[in-house]
């Protein structure tokens, strides 16, 4: 399948976090990892809000029109010497990916201080017909 952009916006619903008075003095907060409720900390406290009829429209072509600045997002382009494999290892990821990532975040945001402190992997499943 070629991933070509699509003029055409799709329609659907989004969740978005609820504009809690808590987070004006409590940043939300996930833990990944399993919490008993022996400790009395709780697993999560995010509540989220869900909006329908969200129009979602392809911005590939049109990247460079975003800036963080302005839409609170912005889309980059930036060559990497890691190989696909590379991202599976975790300690490769660490010593040479997060170099990269500081390095491109202090440039283009202009940050004194950048500290990568966590990653997620993700994986395309594949799906074949037996």
């Amino acid at each position: 399948m070629e991933n070509k952009p699509s003029n055409q916006a799709i329609t659907t619903s989004l969740y978005y976090l609820a504009p809690l008075p808590r987070y004006q003095t409590e940043k939300p907060f996930y833990v990944n990892f399993p919490v008993t409720d022996a400790t009395g900390v709780p697993q999560h406290n995010i509540l989220h809000d869900r909006h329908d009829d969200v129009e979602v429209h392809d911005v590939r072509g049109r990247e460079h029109k975003f800036n963080i600045d302005i839409q609170g997002f912005q889309l980059l382009r930036q060559p990497t010497s890691m190989t696909n494999d590379d991202f599976g290892i975790d300690h490769i990821v660490r010593t040479k990916y997060y170099p990269e990532i500081v390095e491109l975040l202090t440039r283009t945001l202009r940050a004194t201080r950048v500290v990568p402190f966590e990653h997620t992997v993700g994986s395309r499943i594949s799906h074949s017909t037996y």
